[in-house]
């Protein structure tokens, strides 16, 4: 059965390799499972009769690391993120090397942020760190985290948002002001920036910050125009004196 390539007689290898597997140990089976889903994938393309192979070796012999680490492959292959999370929580339960366990929590971490399950990749990431604390690997992941940590945090404020009814205006402005805030300090996002500051002001209309604000990210923009309108409806609902409107005017140029 081994010897078997054509897409045609792959059908009958793959019988042959399942029900040999059947019938010996695991560490005899393991190998006929293995080439099984192999051939499934690269004779038959069909990767789904791989992870049925594979799926089916893990009922019969769930001690098996091999048949879960080829079921793990073939998820991340396929980019089958919640079965490849799967197939790596399932390692975790029978691994006992500290440095593998430090990398599968790094990888369920990583397939977490995909999910954006961020407090249960922080969780993984951290069990890592505690289980390798000097491993290159893991400590480049928890510097990319902290860089990521502001785009994390816009992503639960735009959801919060979402989630927050029209008619508390209080509440949305709150969140607006705060998505501005992360957009333009900590994201550099200075046009994103201005977007909140414009939802802001529908919701603020007698409050001229928002329009002063993006008066600022105008200027810096280089559009000086915009920076004029948002200035012009500054003043119109904050009236200043002359000494106010040059020093406005002086920040604007240093922004």
């Amino acid at each position: 059965a081994v010897a078997v390539f054509s897409s045609t007689e792959a059908p009958v290898a793959i019988r042959v390799l399942r029900c040999m597997a059947d019938r010996v140990p695991q560490a005899d089976a393991e190998p006929h499972l293995l080439r099984a889903s192999t051939l499934a994938v690269e004779q038959l393309k069909n990767p789904t009769l791989a992870r049925s192979i594979l799926r089916d070796g893990q009922s019969a012999h769930p001690t098996s690391r091999r048949l879960r680490e080829a079921l793990l492959e073939l998820d991340l292959t396929e980019g089958d993120a919640a079965s490849a999370l799967s197939s790596t929580l399932g390692l975790l339960e029978v691994e006992t090397d500290d440095h593998e366990k430090a990398m599968l929590h790094l990888r369920a971490s990583k397939l977490l942020q995909r999910a954006e399950q961020d407090d249960e990749a922080a969780h993984h990431l951290d069990a890592a760190f505690q289980l390798a604390p000097s491993s290159t690997e893991v400590l480049q992941a928890l510097s990319s985290m902290a860089e990521l940590a502001p785009r994390t945090l816009e992503r639960q404020l735009k959801h919060k948002l979402i989630e927050t009814p029209k008619s508390d205006t209080s509440t949305r402005a709150s969140l607006l002001d705060a998505i501005a805030a992360v957009r333009r300090y900590e994201l550099f996002d200075l046009e994103g920036a201005i977007e909140a500051l414009e939802a802001l002001a529908e919701l603020r209309p007698w409050s001229s910050k928002p329009h002063h604000d993006a008066a600022q990210l105008y200027t810096m923009l280089g559009r000086p125009l915009d920076a004029a309108r948002a200035l012009r409806l500054t003043l119109k609902r904050a009236p200043a004196s002359a000494s106010t409107w040059v020093s406005m005017l002086e920040g604007l140029c240093r922004a």
